[in-house]
């Protein structure tokens, strides 16, 4: 829940709301970003490349599955969309 103080318009309401969700997507982003400096930075061989694969994956499916979310029409939708999000872990 977003706090403001008194005298505080729906508009900076809705100005938090949205700087917080685009500061999410951009951690996010930049999680997978790392996630990928960090796998560039491993030796190769057979044991680094199965545990790279499955980071690559997982590092940057958090993002997407954020995005998806936000991208609900109702409350329902939203439900719908995490529950599919929950059921990929």
């Amino acid at each position: 829940m977003v706090r403001c103080n008194v005298g505080c318009g729906m508009y900076d309401v809705i100005k938090k709301i949205m700087m917080d969700a685009n500061e999410m997507i951009k951690r996010t982003k930049q999680f997978a970003v790392d996630c990928v400096h960090m796998i560039l930075s491993l030796p190769t061989n057979v044991i680094n490349h199965a545990y790279s694969a499955q980071l690559i994956r997982s590092s940057s499916s958090g993002g997407a599955n954020y995005r998806a979310t936000r991208r609900a029409k109702s409350k329902a939708d939203f439900i719908n969309k995490f529950k599919i999000v929950e059921e990929k872990k």
